[in-house]
C-alpha cells in the first residue's frame, strides 16, 4: 500500500518530515509508495512558518499483513448455459466475476455460464483492521454442445 502522509497547510511553510529507516522529506504531504515493514513506526513533522514559528507533530504508521485466504475449490470447466458452485474455507468473503459477458458468479459462488471462454473469478476477503486481499479461480466455460 501507499502511506499517504498529511499535514495542515500554511501559506509560505516549509515542511520536514522524517521517520523510520531513515526517511526525511521536504514535501508538505509526502507519499510513500509500495510500503514495507521498514516504513512503519513514528513520523514527525517540523512546520516552519513564515513568522519564524514552528510546529511539530507526529504519527504512528502501522503496517498489518494481508489476510490470508484459502485456496477456491470447484469445477474448473463448464458448459455455457449451466452451473458449478466454488467455495473457499475463508468464511466472509465476497464473489465476483472479472468477465461477467463469459459468466456470472453470485453471493453463493454458483457460477453461471454465458458466452465461451475463459473465466476468472475473484473471491475477496476484508479482515477486521479493513485489510483486503483476494484469490483468483480460472474457468473455462466450453461451447454447448447438443448430443
Amino acid at each position: 500500500s501507499t502511506i499517504n502522509l498529511l499535514t495542515p497547510t500554511i501559506t509560505g511553510a516549509t515542511y520536514a518530515w522524517a521517520g523510520p529507516n531513515g526517511y526525511t522529506s521536504t514535501s508538505q504531504n509526502p507519499t510513500i509508495p509500495n510500503s514495507t515493514a521498514l516504513n512503519a513506526g513514528n513520523y514527525t513533522v517540523t512546520v516552519t512558518a513564515p513568522s519564524g514559528c514552528i510546529y511539530t507533530a507526529s504519527t504512528t504508521v502501522v503496517l498489518n499483513a494481508l489476510p490470508t485466504i484459502a485456496a477456491t475449490t470447484g469445477t474448473n470447466i463448464i458448459a455455457v448455459s449451466t452451473t458449478t458452485t466454488l467455495s473457499n474455507a475463508t468464511a466472509g468473503g465476497t464473489w465476483s466475476s472479472l468477465t461477467p459477458a463469459r459468466a456470472t458468479i453470485n453471493s453463493s459462488g454458483l457460477v453461471t455460464g454465458i458466452t465461451a471462454g475463459t473465466v476468472i473469478c475473484r473471491y475477496t476477503f476484508i479482515d477486521a483492521n479493513g485489510c483486503s486481499n483476494f484469490v483468483d479461480y480460472t474457468i473455462t466455460v466450453n461451447p454447448f454442445i447438443r448430443p
